[in-house]
């Protein structure tokens, strides 16, 4: 689910929190050494985020904030700021050519260039915490 993120909205922090949990508290953040990455460069994206991303051609980027349940996906434009909301069980990640974050039916392909690297660390903790999420429900 994508929010427009110019307000500090409850109704819309709300939800947010019901699908991927409340933020980490500021002891648990440092304890896991962050819980986002520096800003990653935008190759793709579907076309459902046209809207999102803008007509400009500037380069686009995106920031990812860990969740207990999930991750959130901001996206920055000019004029509007977008989240994208992405439960652990319904995100899909590949990492070939680009860095890909796939979601009902939409993804977003990020450029593996001098910025991925530092991000690398980020992205390992991504993993673990979504196979931590998820092998409760694959162990049934």
């Amino acid at each position: 689910m994508i929010f427009l993120n110019n307000h500090n909205d409850k109704e819309i922090r709300d939800e947010i929190n019901s699908m991927v949990g409340h933020p980490y508290s500021f002891l648990e953040r440092l304890k896991m050494g962050g819980n986002g990455c520096s800003r990653l460069y935008v190759e793709e994206y579907s076309p459902k985020f046209s809207k999102h991303f803008g007509e400009s051609q500037d380069r686009k980027t995106i920031n990812i904030e860990l969740r207990e349940k999930g991750i959130l996906v901001y996206i920055n434009n000019k004029v509007n700021n977008y989240v994208w909301v992405i439960p652990y069980y319904r995100l899909n990640i590949y990492q070939t050519k680009h860095f890909s974050i796939y979601a009902d039916g939409a993804f977003i392909k990020l450029k593996k260039d001098s910025v991925f690297p530092m991000n690398k660390k980020f992205v390992d903790r991504l993993m673990q915490l979504r196979s931590d999420y998820l092998e409760p429900v694959n162990a049934i």
